[in-house]
């Protein structure tokens, strides 16, 4: 092995060993924000997959859509770059019963971006960045 394939297999390993995605335990908590129109969001994470929802005045947990509203993380499912990490969101209630998939990757420790809308729509390239509370 020569200096030049060295340098480019300590290189690429050094790419790929990094992880801009927040682990499942990373999420849990409270995380506020705004979004590009000057909304604000809460994401609240709890231990036991529940998720609590709040853009702007708007509120969406399990008593707001008649059931279940959940959270799932998976570092598995990334977007074509390698950058962003899939959180699914479920909706299981009465009222509504639906699937949502978002881009996620972690910013710092205390920050995450997330894409404001479904990963295959337009508003999916949108983004909010959220601070842990």
């Amino acid at each position: 092995m020569n200096f030049r394939s060295i340098f480019f297999s300590i290189f690429l390993l050094s790419i790929f060993s990094c992880s801009t995605s927040p682990t499942v335990t990373e999420l849990v908590g409270e995380w506020q924000g705004v979004g590009g129109e000057g909304k604000s969001f809460t994401y609240t994470f709890s231990e036991d997959g529940s998720l609590i929802i709040v853009e702007g005045t708007e509120v969406m947990d399990g008593k707001s859509v008649g059931g279940k509203l959940s959270w799932k993380f998976s570092d598995a499912d990334r977007d074509p770059t390698g950058e962003y990490s899939t959180l699914e969101i479920k909706v299981d209630g009465t009222y509504l019963k639906k699937t949502k998939y978002k881009w996620i990757k972690a910013v710092s420790e205390n920050e995450i971006e997330i894409g404001l809308g479904d990963k295959d729509t337009p508003l999916g390239s949108s983004f909010a960045i959220l601070t842990r509370q």
